[in-house]
């Protein structure tokens, strides 16, 4: 997907600045959402020697792909999602714009200013009742209620932690702060922009979740010591022939076309990722899946992630592979594989999957090329004990099949 600069931002920037940048490594700024809310964010940007940034929520860092810094003028490219942040320094803040692409472009005021300038906000009372713990999520649909999620949330100090878990996924990890009994976390990594507003009602919590330039999903948070999510049976993935090879083909950064007969995956289990690098989820998994090929490829375990992307531009697609892999460190095999788009999942995938639908979808293959088990969606650090669950399951399947 080719990204073309706006006529008059590259004006902007050709013809120069009132002053520089400042050195400032980190700063606070804001997206306007919907309703005129606006968005809290921060961005940590090094300008040298290669200008280099990441969005920080919590501990959470993360790296944003390409960096452009001239002058008075910075532009943060996030290829994998077609999105880009322009913004020029105007001696006071960063005042710029997020953009989407698509048929319609999206486009939403954003700006930043050096953290140093900001005043730090604190609780202004205790509450009385914290948002900790473990809750059912009740959505305000259409057509009722839908309690497919949970979420969970921790303090530290006077900040608030958490993220909204279903049984294939997670929504990210959020942060903010408690103030009496109102809380708003907020959370924005180039793709997603969520803002989450929460109010206890005693035995419970009324809210809304806002997303973008979209209506708010009005919800409320019913505490359960225990409250995994787990996927209704019409969306349970499963092998539709178990006697089957699980068949692929994709084509690696460097454009050589691979195929699950190649000569590298004679003999060897393998641990396949379907997934797309503008899914966060996958992002969250991929270093697990790094640490495992490194630490049974010696057993004769192979991991492969097959890539569809937002778009079916191959140029585009495999380079956004390697900057993923470069990004994460990985040396497993990448392979572009179409977009989400029905024309390129429908045989690759559907055909040979019952009930796919979801982003990661990890397949556990044995060494004939059987789909022993399916494993759908990935919960990251932003769900608590439910991430460390899914380690455990990843290492568990590597255990399983290696040790025939």
């Amino acid at each position: 997907m080719r990204t073309i600069l706006p006529i008059a931002f590259l004006a902007a920037i050709i013809a120069g600045c009132q002053a520089p940048l400042p050195d400032d490594a980190r700063w606070s700024g804001s997206l306007q959402m919907y309703g005129g809310r606006s968005l809290s964010l921060e961005l940590l940007l090094d300008h040298s020697p290669q200008p280099t940034a990441w969005l920080v929520v919590g501990d959470e860092h993360t790296l944003v792909p390409e960096v452009m810094v001239r002058g008075d003028s910075v532009i943060l490219t996030f290829a994998e999602y077609g999105a880009a942040i322009r913004a020029a320094w105007d001696g006071a803040r960063l005042n710029g714009f997020y953009e989407r692409y698509r048929r319609d472009t999206l486009r939403i005021p954003w700006s930043a200013r050096p953290a140093g300038a900001q005043v730090k906000v604190h609780a202004s009372t205790p509450p009385a009742v914290a948002l900790v713990g473990s809750f059912r999520v009740f959505y305000q649909r259409d057509a009722g209620f839908d309690t497919l999620s949970s979420a969970t949330f921790w303090a530290r100090g006077d900040s608030i932690f958490g993220s909204f878990v279903a049984a294939d996924g997670d929504l990210g990890l959020f942060a903010g702060i408690q103030r009496g009994d109102s809380v708003v976390l907020d959370r924005f990594n180039g793709w997603q922009a969520l803002k989450l507003e929460l109010k206890n009602e005693g035995r419970h919590w009324t809210g809304q979740l806002f997303s973008r330039d979209l209506r708010p999903t009005d919800l409320r948070l019913e505490a359960r010591p225990e409250a995994a999510p787990v996927l209704p049976a019409d969306r349970v993935a499963s092998p539709v022939d178990p006697k089957a090879r699980f068949q692929f083909s994709g084509v690696t950064p460097e454009g050589e076309v691979i195929t699950e007969s190649s000569s590298r995956f004679n003999g060897k289990a393998l641990i396949v990722d379907i997934m797309g690098t503008w899914c966060h989820n996958c992002m969250d998994a991929a270093p697990i899946l790094q640490r495992i090929a490194q630490e049974y490829r010696s057993r004769g375990l192979e991991v492969v992630a097959l890539s569809f992307e937002l778009s079916d531009d191959s140029a585009a697609g495999r380079r956004n592979l390697a900057i993923y892999r470069k990004k994460y460190g990985l040396d497993f095999t990448l392979l572009f594989c179409g977009s989400t788009d029905a024309t390129y999942t429908d045989p690759a995938l559907r055909r040979q999957i019952k009930n796919f639908g979801a982003y990661p979808t990890t397949l556990f293959i044995d060494r004939r090329g059987r789909i022993e088990d399916i494993h759908v969606g990935f919960r990251g650090p932003g769900a608590g004990a439910a991430y460390q669950r899914e380690i455990e399951l990843l290492y568990r399947k590597a255990e399983e099949l290696t040790g025939r």
